[in-house]
């Protein structure tokens, strides 16, 4: 026999024993399908994290469905998904196909829904830059704490408007970071257009939500078949979405144009004009990829700060002795003539704790957004195969018992041991913004973000629970919206005012000066 017969008998012994090992190799466990649709009656349609929890508990870290063919593991431990997630990334951070984000074109520009490819990393570099730890976070404080102090203002004003105060000031500072825009008025065109992109996008991220992303050949009904819905959905979506994504950008260049360069689209251009011009570097080039990784990133950091700041509001509404902590804490450092200031943080250590029990108590994405197995892999002895979808329930990993004891208490002390933050508590942060190559690039500006904004609040005002025109104080729920990935508290009433007269002096001085 010649070599090239001998390699190919070799090669097929080979791909025999390894089909063998294969079918010899379990699944994760899970509950038993139907016929063709798998376990799609299993699928919750709300709350997921909480539901996945119910099939943890019964089936393990790792439970495995399947939709109509489609299989998917749901990782409900944070080890697990730190092993597979960031361990084994090369095989784990790529997204699986959705046809929904092809039909409204999200795949081809939210660099969150992109299959991890050069596109990718191009887009996420863009952001990386301006949202980590460095130069251009410092340059954004001064930024954020004027926003912060616009809020203050909102909130002696017109207290019971609190949520509109803080979509406001928090996308002000947001919008300004990534294009370079100031926004004056609420009623600007460019302040909702943030939570609809990510509204969207987060809405085609739950696997299953969408028949057609489980049976593609669907995407050829006409649309004004029964059951093609989908189809007028995505094609409205899609014109929405890129009619928002392009005006930001013009809006963004225009402002670089005045020159606004301390943006993360400013910085973009003013790399792209020192370097010499390339297949990469163009001027159409530069504009396609700043277009979607800008409002990408604009999109999720003002979506996550505005959700994590209505679950403090909410938690401080419920937790007087916590809210009495924190403020005696700031008293002690700061004192009753100026506003806290990012140089404080070494200081605040219990506001830095209660910022991580916020990302906790309750996690903005219950479950993560999926992954994609490239290959073949085995973990703890089961086999997931090549295409399967990875779900991480951070809803899950939030209430771990053996790292967070009494888990749905709001406790800030967890992360504390004699006065500092503890380092063997898990940081909420190694999984509310997700794993591996796919973490969110904000995280950073996130959680400083999150800091000044609540020091500054707790410094200035008490909140307490809704009361009515006699000042008789209602009950008040934690109650949570969970319908896609992202969760925010339900629509809810509160108390808030300043502790002082001489708080709200303070609050006023700063305005006058600000005009």
């Amino acid at each position: 026999m010649s070599l090239t017969a001998w390699l190919l008998v070799f090669l097929s012994i080979g791909l025999l024993l390894v089909r063998r090992h294969r079918r010899r190799l379990a699944l994760p466990p899970g509950p038993p399908g139907i016929p063709v649709a798998g376990n799609v009656l299993d699928f919750p349609q709300s709350h997921y994290g909480a539901k996945f929890a119910e099939l943890a508990a019964k089936y393990g870290d790792l439970v495995y469905l399947e939709l109509f063919g489609q299989p998917v593991v749901v990782v409900n431990s944070h080890d697990a998904a730190i092993d597979l997630l960031e361990k084994r990334s090369v095989n784990y951070s790529d997204r699986p196909r959705s046809v929904m984000s092809e039909l409204t074109e999200y795949d081809d520009w939210v660099f969150v829904l992109m299959h991890y490819n050069q596109k990718w990393r191009q887009h996420r570099r863009v952001v990386v830059q301006s949202f980590q730890p460095g130069d251009a976070l410092v340059s954004a404080q001064p930024i954020v704490t004027a926003s912060v102090h616009d809020l203050l203002e909102g909130l002696l004003r017109t207290p019971d408007k609190f949520s509109e105060h803080l979509g406001f000031t928090l996308t002000k500072s947001t919008i300004r970071l990534v294009y370079g825009i100031q926004l004056t008025d609420p009623n600007d065109r460019f302040f909702d257009m943030a939570s609809t992109i990510v509204q969207i996008g987060s809405e085609m991220a739950v696997p299953g939500a969408f028949l057609v992303d489980v049976i593609p050949i669907l995407r050829f009904l006409p649309s004004w078949c029964p059951g093609a819905k989908f189809l007028r959905t995505a094609e409205a979506w899609k014109l929405q979405a890129r009619a928002y994504r392009d005006q930001l950008f013009a809006a963004g260049k225009a402002a670089f144009d005045r020159g606004i360069v301390d943006s993360l689209i400013g910085r973009v251009f003013e790399e792209s004009d020192n370097m010499p011009p390339s297949e990469t570097n163009t001027p159409r080039k530069v504009d396609e990829m700043l277009r979607g990784a800008a409002a990408a990133a604009y999109g999720g950091s003002a979506d996550t700060t505005h959700a994590a700041a209505h679950v403090f509001i909410l938690a401080m509404a419920l937790h007087k002795d916590v809210q009495e902590k924190a403020q005696s804490e700031l008293d002690s450092v700061v004192g009753p003539d100026r506003l806290p200031t990012f140089a404080d943080r070494e200081s605040l250590p219990y506001i830095t704790a209660l910022v991580k029990e916020v990302l906790r108590w309750h996690v903005i994405a219950p479950i993560g957004v999926a992954h994609r197995s490239v290959a073949d892999d085995v973990y703890a002895g089961y086999l997931i195969p090549a295409g399967t979808l990875i779900v991480p329930n951070q809803w899950a990993m939030a209430r771990d018992e053996t790292q967070y004891p009494d888990p749905d208490n709001f406790r800030p002390e967890r992360f504390l041991r004699n006065g500092k933050i503890d380092p063997n508590v898990r940081d909420p942060a190694t999984f509310a913004f997700g794993f591996g190559r796919r973490i969110c690039p904000g995280l950073h500006f996130v959680d400083m973000a999150l800091f000044i904004n609540f020091a500054s609040i707790l410094h200035v005002f008490n909140i307490g629970p809704p009361e009515d025109e006699n000042g008789v104080v209602s009950p008040l729920k934690a109650e949570f919206a969970e319908t896609s990935t992202n969760s925010r508290p339900e629509a809810f009433g509160c108390t808030i005012r300043p502790r002082s007269l001489h708080a709200a002096q303070l609050v006023h001085s700063l305005a006058e000066d600000a005009r």
